[in-house]
């Protein structure tokens, strides 16, 4: 299939309501192409994607950056809202972004809060809460973990290591 939900063998984590969908399906009711390759995630509902990052610099200022859209088309769809998060290794949450509202019917670069690391890791997780019901969603695409003032000379290979692997791509 085309979609797939929660699906194995990805770097990410997918609740039940989240997966991965490719640009030649209906899925995604839209006739616009995923910024980065084919694929895109999809939070349909409540429900989040997650991924362990590290390598961070304590003390250093990243930010995070993606693309997303609404899932268009269809009589019973509507918009979806998103949160973005950090959580480190203690489980304290750190929310670098928030909207209540994604109506976006084409892809949107967003870039969340700069944050100040303190900690080497974090899981990075994507949300949403689905707060007026029925059949919305959000798709997710072309995530970077950005550095925005390092506290040292070295911290481009974290921020490429990250972004050098694409957000999704479906198991054989």
């Amino acid at each position: 299939p085309y979609y797939q939900y929660s699906p194995v063998g990805a770097d990410w984590t997918f609740s039940s309501g989240s997966g991965i969908s490719r640009n030649e399906i209906q899925w995604a009711f839209t006739p616009v192409d995923p910024p980065e390759g084919n694929q895109n995630a999809f939070l349909q509902g409540a429900t989040s994607i997650e991924q362990a990052v590290s390598g961070l610099e304590i003390g250093a200022i990243y930010s995070v950056r993606w693309a997303h859209m609404n899932r268009t088309g269809g009589a019973s769809l509507g918009v979806n809202d998103l949160t973005v998060e950090l959580i480190d290794p203690a489980a304290s949450v750190l929310t670098v972004f928030s909207d209540d509202y994604v109506d976006e019917t084409d892809w949107q670069y967003v870039t969340s809060a700069p944050f100040i690391a303190t900690s080497e890791e974090y899981t990075l997780r994507f949300r949403t809460t689905n707060p007026v019901g029925g059949d919305d969603s959000t798709l997710i695409d072309d995530v970077s973990l950005d550095v925005a003032s390092p506290m040292a000379t070295n911290t481009s290979e974290f921020s490429a290591a990250f972004a050098a692997g694409p957000l999704i791509e479906a198991p054989a």
